[in-house]
């Protein structure tokens, strides 16, 4: 009953393809979950950066609704080679210099888990996280819609039912710039009319003989694509929730055939959840987040180095981003960095065991902090390492389910 959401973290299997793979956790108490949203990078050992930036963003809820979105920029190259993918038959989709390193597809949920059937093994052991939506009042749906016409809204009507959050990831095939360049987002419906939508992007330009990155936020669409300068291009926003989906309205500028690809969730009224903004703080210690204002149960923060928004970044904040979850029992955080103004490229993959890792553009960690608690009305969580000016951070959270009553059992003696 209710809906219940778990993360767990493995490394890939290199088996020769084809061959499955189970990944499960019992925080799902045995429950077979809908949904899942797969990240992985090329890090392979905890807190220990891979060269490269490359990761893939995924999400399944069966076998014929899943995708993966990949982004790729190449360490160590005196031309930046930088290219970015949409992978509508995979869940996981590692891209690497023209080649595949990694392709999973979903084979099927399973009792606590997910089973993953790899056509290309990957190379090497890549850590992969994986969140689980799970419970019997949960509704979830995998789709993509290519959008293109400055202010025309397309209907999207594949979910079949009005969804609570939409989690996002737009981008281009076969992009010529890292594909992220057109956004990750959260989006919330409060199911009266109220709509909050928080997005990022990063740009990092290809081709180029001394590397060139940019990055910008908004909260006034679900997803966004910043220019080269870190200058608006386009950003689409989500409305008209209704029974069967939402809209999705480009805004700005065309936005160039870009695959709008989501999971979209619905609660059914079991749990609440909250899309809005953590903000860093500038000294250390325990931090505690406020805006959902009920106990959670996951946390999904979209971290990057942006510091306002609506703000063009073109120095060393525009050269990291990633994802970083938590819940109860696990804390994960993956990312992506390439450092700014070099003759020769200098970029990074990174997954930590930690609620909060935030490297700077050359991979010096700049933010660090680990799960403290859920509370009352959010998290805390302690900063080791903060920044001299706070960065603002788009973060989803999902409520936990209230325990159930105790039950009183009367005995009438005679």
């Amino acid at each position: 009953m209710g809906v219940t959401v778990a993360i767990t973290r493995v490394a890939c299997e290199t088996d020769a393809a084809p061959n499955t793979q189970d990944i499960t956790t019992a925080d799902l108490g045995d429950l077979t979950p809908k949904a899942a949203i797969f990240i992985v990078s090329y890090a392979v050992t905890d807190g220990i950066a891979a060269s490269d930036a490359i990761m893939s963003i995924g999400a399944a809820t069966g076998t014929s609704n899943r995708w993966a979105v990949c982004g790729i920029d190449e360490d160590n190259l005196d031309t930046s080679d930088t290219e970015g993918f949409v992978d509508l038959t995979h869940c996981i989709y590692l891209e690497d210099n023209g080649g595949v390193d990694g392709s999973a597809d979903l084979d099927s949920f399973i009792e606590n888990g997910v089973r993953i059937a790899w056509d290309n093994a990957p190379s090497s052991a890549y850590l992969l996280t994986v969140i689980l939506f799970a419970g019997s009042d949960l509704s979830a749906h995998a789709g993509n819609q290519v959008i293109l016409t400055e202010n025309n809204a397309y209907d999207i009507t594949d979910p079949g039912f009005e969804p609570n959050d939409v989690f996002v990831v737009a981008g281009k095939n076969n992009s010529g710039h890292w594909d992220y360049s057109s956004g990750l987002g959260l989006v919330h419906n409060d199911g009266e009319g109220g709509i909050t939508q928080r997005a990022i992007s990063k740009f990092w330009r290809n081709a180029v003989g001394t590397s060139d990155t940019a990055a910008r936020n908004t909260n006034s669409g679900g997803a966004l694509r910043c220019k080269y300068d870190g200058a608006l291009d386009w950003y689409a926003e989500f409305s008209d929730f209704d029974a069967n989906g939402f809209s999705i309205t480009p805004r700005n500028d065309s936005a160039d055939n870009t695959q709008m690809c989501y999971l979209a969730l619905n609660y059914n009224g079991a749990v609440s959840s909250w899309v809005g903004t953590h903000t860093t703080p500038t000294s250390g210690g325990n931090n505690s987040e406020e805006g959902p204002g009920f106990t959670p149960q996951f946390v999904l923060i979209l971290v990057n180095l942006a510091e306002a928004i609506d703000t063009a970044y073109t120095d060393n904040r525009g050269g990291s981003f990633g994802i970083a979850v938590f819940d109860a029992d696990n804390e994960y955080c993956t990312t992506v960095s390439a450092e700014d103004n070099q003759d020769t490229t200098d970029t990074q993959s990174l997954s930590d065991d930690r609620a909060i890792v935030i490297p700077d553009d050359d991979g010096t960690l700049d933010i660090e902090a680990s799960f403290v608690s859920f509370d009352a009305n959010g998290w805390t969580v302690n900063y080791t390492n903060v920044p001299a000016t706070a960065k603002v951070l788009p973060a989803l959270a999902i409520e936990a389910e209230a325990a159930p009553a105790a039950r009183r059992i009367f005995i009438t003696h005679t």
